[in-house]
């Protein structure tokens, strides 16, 4: 082997070496950069989903102080689950509706429809019942809006031939022994159904 060809492998090692010398930093910033996205991108996520779980936090609140400052001691009254109640006779089945306290269905026993069912003088929200009023600080109330509880421990009441009248009371209870009773006097064997209004409590409130 002569130098020419001796100086050319030598040649080509060098550019070899210093080719793989000018690539690796190229190589090792492509690894790096992947890695640092992988790391960066999560936290940057949960920073995003912290804040925005901060502000959906400060809008359920304002949204609270709102409805706190329009309804005042009525606020709490406007959150609860729709329950039913049931006060009837032989004739007669009415279901009280907890929210607004009102008549929500009123079944027939001894009429039956062309299906041959108990007839259904209405049902649900085909009707509107509710008191409107100012309370002293000059906020609007409907009672349709607000939950209503039985004032007993009962939430069927039934009035047997024999019985003498019976009542079933939906009540809305603002607390400190103010309170807005709704009354519903049954009769037995009877289509005659009174109803009341009873407020302890509330010439503070009104």
């Amino acid at each position: 082997m002569d130098k020419n060809s001796i100086y050319g492998i030598i040649l080509i090692v060098l550019i070899v070496l210093v080719f793989s010398y000018l690539q690796k930093p190229a190589a090792e910033k492509q690894v790096q950069q992947p890695m640092t996205d992988s790391i960066e991108q999560p936290v940057k996520n949960s920073l995003k989903e912290k804040n925005a779980a901060e502000k959906l936090s400060q809008v359920q609140k304002n949204d609270s102080t709102k409805q706190q400052d329009v309804l005042g001691e009525f606020t709490p009254l406007t959150a609860g689950q729709q329950q039913f109640y049931t006060l009837e006779n032989d004739l007669m089945k009415v279901t009280l509706s907890g929210k607004g306290g009102r008549v929500y269905a009123v079944e027939l026993k001894k009429y039956k429809n062309y299906k041959k069912q108990p007839v259904v003088l209405f049902h649900g929200d085909s009707t509107i019942f509710s008191f409107n009023f100012y309370t002293a600080r000059n906020r609007h109330i409907s009672t349709n809006d607000l939950y209503f509880i039985p004032a007993g421990s009962a939430d069927h009441l039934y009035v047997h031939e024999k019985d003498s009248m019976k009542s079933f009371v939906m009540r809305l209870d603002i607390g400190k022994n103010k309170y807005i009773d709704y009354v519903y006097e049954m009769f037995p064997s009877s289509y005659k159904l009174n109803f009341r209004v009873i407020m302890s409590g509330m010439d503070s409130v009104l």
